[in-house]
């Protein structure tokens, strides 16, 4: 049995002007998801439902989980022993402005809008006077009894903890263009890059403290962890060599454009995953051989309606990017000198193996650049008494327009 711990839903970054929602508003509410946007994580959480045998998510995430799927879909999944909680409390990372103007890094623990008490009374407002209702209290039951327990304050001071050794790896910091040296004084063009360092911290933490076989996570993770690692290797070690492709040239079917344009339900994906065939799926996945024809014929005929329409054969593959790291990279290296949680881990026999998502970490990037250009646009602004247009002749007198240096 394999196990995967899905941490991407915190990753639904938004900038609102004035501030910036990190996966939920400053009230706690939860964005609908856009058509795209759904998509893309129903297609992540059916490759998941199909190749893994239990699922982890974090208690904050029930209610995305519960938009993107139904609460009868959800329920169903704990019901068979699909999916596992895992509750840190409440706890979240933000942002102080200290008084020099700068940013302080703070993890909030115990925050009452993340509970169970909040989460249900925000689920009870939705589904109240509707016939769903009903399958509130047996949700919230199976969540009670189905969650892994985790001390988020603890977890919170290692992940500052790992902070300061991360920004002494002068790789890192370089790789993620950090000017800060400390986080208590954090300048807002780090913010989102420190977020970025943050989730990975916290996630790695998180998946060793379940014992996930797998992280489903930002495809970017695979440098940030090699980045880490790199103070123990000599200077002419290649940072991707540190990890090895699990699976190769295996897909599955992209189910989630059918569901969304109702031609399937998701009550189809539960069913393929829990009859013999789904079984099968899954234990061909982990095989070395694979007969792509074989798999395509026993996982449609779970549904012999749905299986005979002509679209089925014209169906697209995803393949997924499973990488683990090579225990044959770190052999013989001692932890004693590194004060990295994680990097001692690692170089203790622990060997965590991820679901990288490029898309994701494509939307992150944008949102870095973007952030990154509005606050060099607005430092101008400030310095110059106005806006700089974006033909015009960049004001540092480069000689170039302000769209070709400056402004880009």
């Amino acid at each position: 049995m394999t196990s995967i711990f899905i941490d991407t839903f915190t990753y639904r970054w938004k900038d609102n002007g004035d501030s910036y929602y990190f996966g939920r508003t400053a009230n706690n509410d939860i964005p609908q998801f856009g058509h795209n946007e759904k998509l893309y994580f129903l297609n992540e959480f059916i490759t998941s439902l199909l190749i893994h045998d239990k699922i982890l998510i974090k208690l904050d995430s029930i209610e995305e989980l519960e938009l993107l799927i139904g609460i009868e879909n959800v329920l169903k999944l704990f019901t068979d022993d699909a999916l596992q909680i895992i509750d840190d409390g409440g706890t979240l990372v933000g942002f102080l402005v200290n008084r020099k103007g700068n940013n302080m890094l703070m993890n909030f623990s115990n925050c009452s809008g993340l509970q169970i008490e909040a989460i249900e009374q925000r689920l009870d407002k939705k589904y109240k006077g509707k016939i769903l209702h009903r399958k509130l209290q047996p949700l919230l039951l199976n969540v009670e009894k189905k969650k892994i327990d985790i001390d988020g304050a603890w977890t919170g001071s290692l992940i500052e903890e790992e902070l300061y050794y991360d920004l002494n790896n002068k790789n890192l910091t370089k790789l993620l263009s950090l000017r800060a040296e400390d986080i208590v004084n954090i300048p807002d063009s780090d913010i989102l890059s420190f977020m970025r360092l943050c989730y990975l911290n916290k996630s790695l933490i998180y998946q060793h403290d379940v014992n996930a076989d797998f992280l489903l996570t930002e495809g970017f993770t695979s440098k940030l962890l090699a980045n880490k690692l790199s103070p123990i290797f000599e200077k002419n070690t290649e940072p991707d060599k540190l990890f090895n492709k699990i699976i190769s040239d295996k897909g599955i079917p992209d189910l989630a454009s059918l569901i969304l344009d109702e031609v399937i339900k998701f009550e189809h994906i539960i069913e393929l995953r829990n009859s013999i065939d789904g079984k099968k799926f899954r234990n061909w996945f982990r095989e070395k051989g694979w007969n792509k024809a074989l798999i395509y014929e026993e996982l449609m005929k779970f549904n012999p309606t749905i299986a005979s329409k002509s679209w089925v054969r014209i169906l697209r593959w995803i393949y997924p990017n499973f990488i683990g790291l090579a225990t044959s990279g770190i052999a013989g290296v001692g932890a004693a000198a590194f004060d990295s949680l994680i990097v001692e881990k690692l170089l203790k026999g622990w060997h965590p193996n991820f679901f990288l998502d490029d898309k994701l970490k494509e939307h992150i990037n944008s949102e870095i650049n973007i952030h990154t250009k509005n606050m060099e646009e607005s430092r101008i602004k400030k310095r110059l008494g106005r806006k700089v247009g974006r033909n015009e002749m960049c004001p540092c007198e480069s000689g170039k327009k302000f769209k070709h240096c400056c402004g880009k």
